[in-house]
């Protein structure tokens, strides 16, 4: 089956490039030829009175965190900042991940015209926020001779479902999906109450390889290490007095510089994606407030704590950790770490949690895309 994945655009976003790498591997892997659409982001910004007065809250919002607010929300760097900062995380996309011509959103009717995927699987990461949709929902193919699946589709705060004028467009399309999987409980129960349908919770794609299937010819990096990795999307005070207070209890070194920094304007290139995949599968322990950081550090068996991200959406944390008992890696303070620290993850029953949830949602993939 010739296969078209819709996601985000691939840019500097470590976890969203590698959900679409392993998502991406499971199809090939049963057997499907299999293309990313290659959506590249719109550097431009209409003007309106939602525009304005979303400019406005962020400014507000900023002010604090003295970060630099920018006009176009979707977008927290210019088109040049981005070459700059990205030039080593491209060549692992450029490398890894097949894909379509590049294209805008404008473009999407005629990339149906010329690939004519028998099938799209949308997902993963957020592609239900209302500002995805209906896009997410295929609304530019007109073709009866296409199948469509959502793969662990997911949302932050506010999902499609929550705007009127979205809600009517994509429970029309959502009739035309053979299958809808997403990846948080409350996510689930929502859809599932809106949309009149069956609804699975599985894992996200990152979880449904194993561990050596990141690293070239399958061969893990030498570990462990005295490191410490921080992977902090969004700096606090919090955040950072947790650092510190991991550092001193463990006597590590520290390794970050993962993610941009807004209050700044970024001249120098981010770290790869492979450096990023073995500075984690490294280091002795990791504090993080990202939903892959969390991802990775129990696939590849981290000893970690979490600062639940609540500004990115927050659901998805609780829904992971309860799914393996890791719920008490959530920290809020010095002491949750100095307590997870004391206490580390026996990763014999994770394992086994792993495996069954890895076979279910594998199975749902093959399910769905059964002719």
């Amino acid at each position: 089956m010739r296969i078209g994945i819709l996601t985000h655009p691939l840019m500097y976003n470590y976890g969203g490039i590698l959900q679409n790498y392993a998502l991406q591997c499971v199809l090939k892997d049963m057997g499907h030829d299999v293309l990313t659409v290659d959506r590249r982001p719109n550097y431009k910004y209409g003007v309106s009175i939602y525009s304005v007065l979303d400019y406005l809250r962020r400014i507000y919002y900023n002010i604090p965190k003295h970060r630099v607010t920018r006009w176009n929300p979707n977008l927290p760097i210019n088109q040049t900042e981005y070459w700059n900062i990205s030039a080593n995380i491209n060549k692992f996309i450029g490398n890894k991940i097949d894909r379509t011509v590049a294209c805008s959103d404008s473009d999407l009717s005629t990339i149906d015209e010329r690939y004519r995927f028998d099938c799209y699987v949308i997902g993963s990461d957020q592609v239900w926020v209302p500002g995805c949709c209906p896009l997410m929902f295929v609304d530019f193919s007109k073709r009866n001779d296409v199948s469509k699946i959502f793969y662990a589709a997911s949302a932050g705060k506010k999902t499609w479902m929550d705007v009127p004028e979205k809600l009517e467009q994509c429970l029309i399309l959502s009739k035309q999906f053979r299958a809808i999987s997403v990846r948080e409980e409350e996510l689930k129960t929502k859809a599932e109450t809106v949309l009149s349908r069956k609804i699975q919770v599985v894992l996200d794609p990152t979880m449904l390889l194993e561990a050596n299937r990141y690293f070239d010819e399958g061969l893990l990096p030498e570990h462990i290490n005295n490191n410490l990795f921080a992977y902090i999307l969004d700096e606090s005070k919090v955040k950072l007095d947790c650092v510190s207070k991991a550092l001193t209890l463990l006597g590590a070194s520290l390794v970050s510089g993962f993610t941009i920094d807004n209050s700044r304007i970024i001249k120098s290139a981010l770290p790869s994606v492979e450096e990023w995949l073995e500075k984690m599968f490294s280091a002795r322990y990791v504090v993080t407030d990202s939903f892959h950081g969390c991802v990775f550090a129990i696939l590849f068996e981290k000893q970690f704590s979490v600062i639940v991200n609540k500004q990115r959406g927050q659901e998805r944390f609780y829904t992971l950790l309860s799914k393996f008992g890791l719920l008490d890696r959530i920290v809020s303070d010095g002491d949750g770490i100095q307590k997870n620290i004391a206490k580390p993850i026996d990763y014999r029953s994770v394992k086994a949690i792993l495996t069954k949830e890895r076979e279910q949602s594998l199975l749902f993939i093959k399910s769905s895309l059964q002719e």
